[in-house]
């Protein structure tokens, strides 16, 4: 059985994150390799939607073993979004689909790997990216004035480049 959990996101202050995903191996029987991963921006069960990136388990996993997976920088739609990541997936599926075999009238999985449960093939993370903010202030220093922006004194006209962090930890 196999289970998809997002960790963490990395955020690197720009448009981009990228996603610390674990799975792990639940079943009885070991895991085997080249299992497709499939991320989206919508939830594939509830409404049609493209994968942005696919990626592959590589390695194979024994009962209760599990990996963690850091994928690239993807560029992000908006500042505050949902991802999802299903396990299993190929991103090629007929969507939304249903989490369960076909037996029980769902569309899932896409190979032959038997499980019991297929819900937890699919997780969700929501996050909101920083980005980069600026501020620019334009001061006239006449002879003998002085302007002070977080403790620096300024006493000649001039550019001066002063960065700071803003709440999302960019600067």
């Amino acid at each position: 059985d196999a289970i998809i959990e997002i960790k963490e996101f990395f955020n690197n202050c720009r448009d981009q994150v990228a996603l610390e995903i674990q799975i792990c191996n639940q079943g009885a029987e070991p895991l085997p390799a080249n299992v497709p991963v499939a991320l989206y921006w919508e939830n594939p069960t509830q409404v049609l939607t493209n994968a942005f990136h696919t990626f592959i388990v590589t390695e194979s996993l024994a009962v209760s073993a599990c990996t963690t997976i850091v994928t690239p920088e993807f560029t992000v739609p908006a500042q505050e979004i949902n991802a999802f990541a299903v396990v299993n997936d190929d991103g090629q599926q007929t969507l939304p689909y249903i989490l369960d075999d076909q037996e029980n009238g769902g569309n899932f999985p896409i190979n032959d790997i038997e499980e019991c449960d297929y819900t937890n093939n699919l997780d969700q993370v929501n996050f909101f990216v920083g980005r980069n903010s600026s501020q620019s202030l334009a001061v006239q220093i006449c002879e003998g004035e002085s302007f002070t922006i977080d403790g620096m004194q300024y006493d000649t006209t001039g550019r001066y480049t002063h960065t700071t962090t803003n709440v999302y930890g960019c600067d």
